[in-house]
């Protein structure tokens, strides 16, 4: 990637930090069914 195409990116991040912010805030409940299934997955 040039940083010509990097410094683009980083123009529109804003709205995608934004969007993964709110994935994270939900994401918790998430990690947590995760974290149980390889909890019993390793066993």
């Amino acid at each position: 990637m040039s940083p010509a195409g990097e410094g683009e990116f980083w123009v529109q991040a804003p709205e995608f930090w934004v969007q993964g912010a709110e994935f994270w805030v939900q994401a918790p409940e998430f990690w947590v069914r995760v974290a149980e299934f390889w909890g019993q997955a390793l066993k």
